[in-house]
């Protein structure tokens, strides 16, 4: 009998420290950051796709957003997209605040 105890109260214990988590979990807002050479030669303003595509590869970047998007979802306004990732446009294309595209000449 009192074994019977012990198995429940594990269990509930488990159940109940999983629960905890899972609450502190949909509480917070993740945020990771993961460096990403996007070059082997080191050269300002150069974007070698592949190896950058590799490395989100290797490091589970996209299992990570797979896994987000199926139990998290997480969608930006357009306009915050644009000033978010403004950043890694290529350097002919800038985004104004107004979020129109614009091309420099």
């Amino acid at each position: 009998s009192s074994s019977t105890a012990n198995k429940t109260t594990i269990a509930w214990k488990f159940q109940f420290q999983l629960n905890n988590l899972m609450t502190m979990l949909k509480k917070t807002e993740s945020h990771f950051i993961r460096c990403i050479k996007s070059n082997d030669s080191c050269a300002a303003q150069t974007f070698d796709s592949q190896l950058i595509n590799k490395q989100l590869v290797y490091s589970g970047v996209f299992e990570v957003v797979k896994i987000q998007q199926s139990g998290l979802p997480c969608r930006l306004a357009h306009e915050d997209f644009l000033d978010r990732y403004r950043c890694l446009a290529p350097s002919n294309i800038r985004y104004k605040r107004s979020g129109r595209l614009t091309t420099s000449r």
